[in-house]
């Protein structure tokens, strides 16, 4: 009777832990932390912490947490800012984000670049001034080369080249190595003025270093050689080491006084406070004009029928102020001739 006893408390007790373990799964099922998208009620009930208990809501991210994918019910709980929602719905998935150049946007955060163009047929797009050759673009500014190419009746389209070489047909000046474009038609890159070494392409004198550009045909040139020597050659005085062409040769200009020296001679570089010597001044402007130099500084000379100017050589010749405009090509600079007490010392520029 004892065995027998013995036996049923071992069954009972057998029952009770089979019980016990019983209770406890079922109420560790009961308290699972519930995933993104699942029913919930309180906040506690969800992995992410977070519940939004609409009808037909459920478990979200927290916000700025939510991966490309991931259920949402709001814009703010998506890493890109922009939870995808159906028509007629209020939750939805969270859009992807490190999108390239081009691909349908809505919000700046789901591109690679960091800037999406919303509009309809538009995408991601380069911030401004970043855009390489080819790339996608809906503007001028966000090319390096400061022109988007775009289609008639289009709003978007690919960013022009930035490393067009002379003579190379543009629209702007970011298009070209030389920084300056001639946008007329049948122009195109072109030098700085007073840059333009032999033979580069040009449309105007004051491109070249020699002062003068051979028009071939149209607008199209190339710049003539300087510094040539005495008998050689010339159009103008700028091509003349000299500096001064006399009936289509390059000539030693000559004064009531004698020889006067060439501006290669001229004295330049003298220090006043609060300026920066930055080089001799030009004559280009004039046909024909060159440098020189005397006590009063740097003067210009050109050739004209009746004229007289002792300081010039005498008859048939004027004088007239140089200038520092081939310093400032580009706009914005604030280079320019310093006069004191009657004397040109040269191009310079303000220092603070």
């Amino acid at each position: 009777m004892k065995r027998r006893m013995m036996t049923g408390l071992c069954k009972t007790f057998t029952l009770f832990l089979l019980s016990l373990v019983g209770v406890m799964m079922f109420t560790a099922s009961s308290f699972a932390l519930k995933p993104l998208g699942s029913k919930c009620t309180t906040h506690q009930e969800c992995t992410s912490g977070r519940c939004d208990n609409r009808p037909l809501a459920g478990c979200v991210p927290q916000d700025g947490t939510g991966n490309s994918g991931e259920f949402c019910s709001t814009h703010q709980q998506c890493r890109t800012g922009l939870c995808s929602i159906s028509q007629g719905r209020y939750t939805g998935v969270c859009s992807g984000g490190n999108r390239a150049l081009g691909q349908q946007c809505t919000t700046h955060q789901e591109c690679r670049s960091g800037r999406c163009d919303n509009r309809p047929g538009s995408g991601c797009v380069p911030q401004d001034g970043t855009g390489n050759t080819g790339d996608f673009c809906s503007t001028h500014q966000q090319c390096r080369s400061q022109l988007c190419t775009i289609a008639s009746g289009k709003f978007t389209g690919q960013c022009a080249a930035n490393n067009k070489p002379l003579g190379s047909p543009c629209s702007s000046h970011g298009e070209c190595i030389s920084k300056r474009c001639d946008n007329r038609p049948g122009a195109g890159c072109v030098s700085q003025d007073g840059a333009g070494k032999a033979n580069d392409f040009c449309t105007t004198h004051q491109q070249c270093r020699s002062g003068y550009c051979q028009i071939i045909s149209g607008l199209r040139g190339t710049c003539s050689a300087g510094d040539q020597g005495i008998g050689k050659p010339c159009h103008v005085s700028s091509e003349c080491a000299s500096k001064y062409c006399d009936k289509g040769v390059c000539a030693q200009p000559k004064s009531s006084q004698g020889n006067m020296p060439p501006a290669s001679t001229c004295p330049g570089g003298k220090s006043f406070q609060g300026f920066a010597y930055v080089g001799q001044p030009s004559c280009a402007g004039v046909m024909g004009g060159y440098l020189q130099c005397d006590a009063r500084g740097y003067f210009c000379c050109a050739s004209s029928s009746g004229a007289k100017s002792p300081r010039c050589g005498g008859t048939g010749k004027y004088e007239y102020q140089p200038g520092c405009s081939q310093y400032s090509s580009g706009g914005g600079s604030n280079i320019g001739p310093l006069l004191r007490d009657g004397i040109f010392y040269g191009c310079y520029k303000p220092v603070f």
